[in-house]
């Protein structure tokens, strides 16, 4: 259907299948238009890719639509479904979409009662990674692709087969998995037996002759369904026999690791950031399918150790101190037992979990299997059911899930029926080394989301910004002009997706003043790196004009900058940092010289006193060498420092307020972190977070935010560090203006925790403000 037309309305473009689809679509050059029951990020995003969003369902949006999608969300009176049919427009299900986009290629479709859209997000990263180049459309957002769907060039698409209205069974693919089968979506098939059936079905539509079946034979109801297939499978399993197994499952320093057999020969070892023996089995699907297609085990595996999961797939929202706050879209009795036992698994933190019931007919239905789901919780707080459109069921609520915990495993239970009533309840009990856990398939995420925000002391009032008008400043004469300009340009374009009325504004520092007051600014988001951005210089101009401003004020900026002053500051404060000296272009060259060489010996580190970290910064290793650094260095001002070469590994810590980030191992494959490593994609790794040990992390941390507070910063920065061989950490230097390009430190430390880079960029934005420190 879709290869005889080119304009495409969507009834309910936001929902997760079919902004996917639709987003596929608009890449390919189809005509998108659609609707939504409410304005959001999502129908922003697609409104400045072009296409036309009507927020409210009305018949006069389809206008000259020649083809209509819908889901199974949309009833029979929609009124634009009914206008559709009154003017004979063709209607489609969204699988039936899915169906035509699957055609362009080698469709891998993947189906399964949990675990879909995690495994579907692991394949997209593998093959994305492995140079294939597909077409990815999955039901979850990721950080590799910034959404839920992709348009790539080559010959695979891979996608997400929804079983739970069954029309998965239109597929005809290339490759099938299926990760489990279970008794869920009862509402529609009934039985369990006619959930197995379609999943039989779903297989037998592969190609006799090339198709594939990828079968988890750990679930019991695959294992006796293979042998009356008469197609061709693979299976994957942990505790059966199968051809893809695995071993030697356990954590180091919080990543999830393992080895993979083919066949009982060892592939290699998979290195993980998401927990859980699911993730395992997860892992081995997408292994399996790689493999067949061809990608080597060292691709499936280096991009593997780079997958952070989908987004609400066990994601971290933030920290409240020592509390960790995640978010998990589990709602099936199976999926909760999955991510209770990863966390435990973990074993650093006290299990809390925020469960809210979806639906009210699962929840009649699997009352009886929700009682041992939890028993990996030390305490459960069930509210009341989210009801996704369904009509309340007499007598059905969230409380009978709690007594029928309390009943099976006698474990602490809280029935606590309203979402903001457990915020406040967070706020009050929450402990350090506790692990916040919400699940469910609603809007139960809003309960950490809000918890970090009050706990953190940040203003929720609705203060209405998208009506504001933010000037996101970059460029000027600095040395790091062109990467302020890659930054802004990010920025800006994340800050529009979500909804900001955004101008990028090349800095011309005698006419700045004059152009925030013609363009009626109010709002600066400090792009500028180097002078004028991160020297106290742009702050000062906001502070006078009463202009709210993002960053740290005038004095933490200045500080910051000139790296005399900041190493000083450390040093008053008893924070360990390399040991240095400073010197000043009026002493000589050679007087300067030969005291470095007596100070410090070979190598040691020169730099600039006042740029960037990179910028101006040589690692002198002879003595021959000593002047030539000199004169690059005062190249970018009149002062510099020299400090002792410290041999060991490079880290950095973001601090955003009161939230520390992960900690970032930063490793180089030339062997040091200078410009052309730290802005030239793949030439630097980001290890996030850094293999390290608890207590080297909590140090790193603990040291960051620390010289935050002494600095007084505000929003977002970035502290430096090197260890020497005792594992020994040492401040190199505070970032008040960290960089946010595509290679930046600070975004990958946030996707770390679950927070996309729209999300962080919304929020520094909404920490602006005059009358900073």
């Amino acid at each position: 259907m879709l290869n005889t037309v080119k304009k495409v309305h969507f009834i309910g473009i936001a929902g997760a299948g079919m902004r996917a689809i639709a987003n596929v679509l608009l890449q390919k050059g189809y005509y998108i238009s659609g609707s939504d029951v409410k304005q959001s990020a999502i129908t922003e995003r697609f409104a400045q890719q072009g296409a036309r969003i009507c927020i409210g369902q009305k018949p006069e949006n389809l206008q000259d639509a020649e083809l209509v999608v819908v889901s199974s969300a949309i009833h029979e009176d929609n009124v634009e479904l009914q206008e559709a049919h009154r003017r004979n427009i063709p209607v489609i299900h969204r699988s039936d979409a899915l169906l035509d986009i699957m055609s362009w290629g080698k469709g891998i479709a993947i189906a399964g009662a949990h675990g879909k859209t995690t495994t579907s997000s692991m394949l997209g990263q593998i093959f994305v990674e492995g140079g294939t180049d597909p077409t990815v459309v999955i039901g979850g957002e990721v950080d590799y692709l910034h959404a839920n769907s992709v348009l790539g060039k080559g010959e695979y698409v891979i996608a997400e087969a929804d079983e739970s209205d069954g029309s998965f069974v239109k597929f005809n693919p290339y490759i099938a998995v299926v990760t489990n089968i279970d008794a869920d979506h009862m509402d529609h098939y009934g039985s369990l037996d006619n959930v197995i059936n379609a999943f039989k079905v779903f297989i037998q539509k592969l190609d006799p002759k090339e198709g594939m079946a990828v079968l988890c034979f750990d679930n019991e109801h695959i294992r006796n369904l293979a042998p009356a297939l008469n197609r061709r499978y693979i299976s994957y399993g942990i505790e059966n026999q199968a051809d893809y197994t695995a071993d030697h499952i356990h954590y180091e320093k919080g990543r999830l690791c393992f080895d993979v057999y083919h066949h009982d020969k060892k592939m290699g070892t998979m290195n993980l950031f998401v927990p859980g023996r699911h993730n395992v089995l997860n892992t081995l699907a997408a292994v399996a399918v790689a493999d067949a297609c061809g990608i080597p085990f060292e691709k499936i595996s280096e991009a593997m150790s780079h997958f952070h999961g989908a987004k609400r797939r066990f994601q971290t929202k933030g920290y409240v101190g020592d509390v960790w706050v995640v978010d998990d879209y589990g709602h099936h009795p199976a999926e909760i037992n999955a991510t209770l036992t990863a966390a435990k698994d973990i074993g650093t933190h006290r299990i809390v979990c925020v469960f809210q019931p979806h639906r009210y007919t699962r929840t009649q239905l699997l009352v009886d299997r929700f009682g041992g789901a939890f028993k990996n919780a030390d305490l459960l707080i069930v509210t009341d059911i989210y009801s996704a459109g369904e009509t309340p069921i007499p007598n059905v609520t969230g409380e009978i899930i709690a007594n029928k915990v309390v009943e099976t495993t006698g474990q602490e239970v809280l029935y606590i029926p309203n979402k903001e009533d457990v915020v406040e309840y967070l706020k009050k009990f929450a402990q350090p080394k506790e692990m916040i856990i919400t699940m469910g398939a609603g809007d139960i995420y809003r309960v950490g989301e809000q918890y970090i925000a009050e706990s953190s002391g940040e203003d929720t009032s609705n203060i209405d910004v998208k009506t504001k008008k933010i000037a996101v400043v970059v460029g000027g004469p600095s040395t790091e002009a062109a990467v302020s300009r890659n930054t802004g340009g990010a920025i800006a374009k994340a800050l529009i997706s979500k909804g900001y009325q955004v101008t990028v504004m090349e800095l011309n520092p005698h006419m700045l003043a004059q152009q925030l007051i013609d363009e009626k600014i109010d709002i600066v988001f400090n792009a500028l790196h180097g002078r004028y951005g991160e020297d106290g210089l742009i702050q000062g101009l906001c502070e006078m004009m009463g202009i709210p401003y993002t960053g740290s004020g005038v004095m933490a900026s200045a500080v910051g900058m000139n790296k005399v002053m900041s190493k000083c500051a450390f040093q008053g404060a008893g924070i360990a940092t390399a040991p240095f000296s400073y010197y000043f272009e009026n002493q000589g060259l050679d007087t300067i010289a030969e005291d470095i060489t007596k100070r410090f010996g070979f190598p040691v580190v020169i730099k600039s006193a006042g740029q960037g970290s990179s910028i101006g910064t040589v690692i002198v290793d002879a003595q021959t060498k000593v002047k030539s650094a000199l004169v690059e260095a005062f190249k970018y001002g009149k002062s510099l420092i020299a400090e002792s070469f410290i041999d060991g590994d490079e880290f950095t810590v973001a601090v955003m307020d009161n939230m520390v980030f992960p900690v970032i191992q930063i490793v180089s494959s030339t062997g040091k972190y200078d410009y052309y490593s730290k802005y030239t994609p793949g030439v630097t790794k980001h290890l996030c977070p850094a293999p390290i040990s608890e207590n080297l992390t909590k140090k790193m941390q603990d040291l960051a935010m620390q010289v935050f507070h002494l600095c007084h910063c505000n929003g977002v920065a970035r502290v430096d560090f090197m260890t020497d061989a005792g594992e020994n950490p040492f401040v190199l230097e505070i970032n008040t203006v960290p960089g946010m390009t595509s290679t930046s430190l600070v975004p990958d430390a946030a996707r770390a925790m679950g927070i996309s880079f729209e999300e962080l960029c919304e929020n520094i934005l909404l920490e602006a403000a005059v009358g900073k420190f």
